[in-house]
């Protein structure tokens, strides 16, 4: 990809595709199944946390479960999600022992998380870390993950990580 527009920030240039970060604090087995996705697909994680968040904010299904905590109203691909003020606030706290993780946004897609951490009333980084859970408790999702990652055939140890993997990914499914 070539950039030409660069835009002057003090005496240096600044890259007008630049990414922005986000450091999400997530539970450490949300962590471990992220890493085992990691193993299983060979794609950095970086790249892995951003097509899962990305992915999660224009699922439906996962829109839905977090409806009724919109304070504010959303718009997703044409589809208004209203937000009422009166609404419970979600849970900032994140259960268990927890890290951070990186990952790295486009401009567009990280106003598209500001947007929705917006309706949430939570910080980007609290609105990534559930996207994040969501995407990763949604079996279709991981499985639309492993469909479009998944280029060879997986070695023994990689079949082991998938089982861990998919246990998570029921259990979180099934709560």
């Amino acid at each position: 990809m070539e950039v030409e527009t660069m835009n002057r920030e003090g005496n240096r240039k600044v890259r007008s595709d630049k990414k922005r970060d986000v450091k999400p604090t997530i539970n450490l087995e949300l962590k471990d199944a992220i890493y085992r996705l990691n193993y299983v697909t060979n794609i950095p994680v970086k790249d892995l946390i951003e097509w899962l968040v990305l992915d999660a904010i224009r699922n439906q299904k996962i829109l839905t479960r977090l409806v009724g905590y919109f304070k504010r109203d959303l718009v997703v691909d044409g589809t208004l999600y209203v937000g009422n003020h009166e609404r419970n606030q979600f849970n900032k706290l994140v259960p268990g022992k927890t890290e951070k993780v990186t990952t790295r946004f486009t401009q567009h897609d990280y106003a598209r998380i500001y947007d929705f951490s917006y309706t949430l009333e939570v910080t980007p980084s609290r609105a990534v870390a559930i996207l994040l859970e969501l995407a990763m408790s949604n079996i279709s999702t991981v499985n639309k993950c492993l469909k479009r990652f998944i280029k060879h055939e997986l070695t023994e140890n990689q079949v082991k990580e998938f089982n861990k993997l998919n246990k998570y990914v029921l259990k979180k499914a099934h709560q």
